[in-house]
């Protein structure tokens, strides 16, 4: 199902941990992988640079692998560009991370990570990091929402990160999403909160919010 995947980088660790996530997701399904980093004007020269070591980390463990890999490193709009080369390039999902300030906030609320859920054409997994040197994990909960229309995608998400990483995989039956996947979910959470800004910060393990393709 995901032949082509694409990670957002910045200059933050966290950022680098979540492409890790999709390196071993690559791995696993036989994905094309694009490493991608669009800075803002505003970026400082200092970012801008431990940015493009990230990619360069990045990009030797995905090619040690022997997963295909393209970097990408523009400046420009984040969201219009990731858009552009997610339909060019017809990219099934996009890992990003989200930040220590953006969980300090209303969840989502004016931040890109809500943005590429709201706008991407394609399915997005966005990883709340707990803990930046620790990245195997061998114990996966997945909550679950009777009638989901995407349980399918979820499940095959769920699966194939578990494969690649060798983890046991917990289903856990939820009554109320806690994921707020769908796009008037999203419009909601903007206005009245949503349970996962609670769980952003009291979880104390990385945390994927995912939202699989509309």
């Amino acid at each position: 199902m995901y032949k082509r995947i694409l990670s957002a980088v910045n200059e933050f660790l966290n950022s680098e941990v979540a492409a890790k996530y999709a390196i071993h997701l690559a791995k696993e399904c036989g994905a094309k992988l694009y490493l991608c980093f669009i800075a803002d004007n505003s970026l400082s020269k200092e970012s801008f640079n431990r940015a493009e070591e990230s990619l360069k980390r990045l990009f030797i463990q995905a090619e040690r692998l022997g997963i295909e890999a393209e970097t990408i490193t523009e400046t420009g709009d984040p969201l219009k560009r990731i858009r552009e080369i997610v339909i060019k390039e017809k990219v099934d999902i996009v890992f990003a991370a989200t930040r220590r300030k953006d969980i300090e906030r209303r969840f989502y609320e004016g931040t890109l990570s809500r943005s590429l859920m709201l706008k991407l054409p394609c399915s997005v997994a966005i990883v709340r990091v707990a803990h930046i040197g620790k990245l195997h994990p061998k114990k996966i909960l997945v909550p679950m929402r009777t009638g989901a229309g995407t349980i399918d995608e979820k499940a095959f998400f769920a699966a194939r990160l578990a494969g690649a990483f060798g983890s046991k995989v917990f289903p856990f039956h939820s009554p109320k999403s806690i994921t707020g996947a769908s796009r008037r979910g999203l419009l909601k959470t903007a206005i009245k909160g949503s349970p996962v800004e609670d769980v952003l910060r009291e979880t104390p393990c990385d945390l994927i919010i995912f939202k699989p393709r509309t």
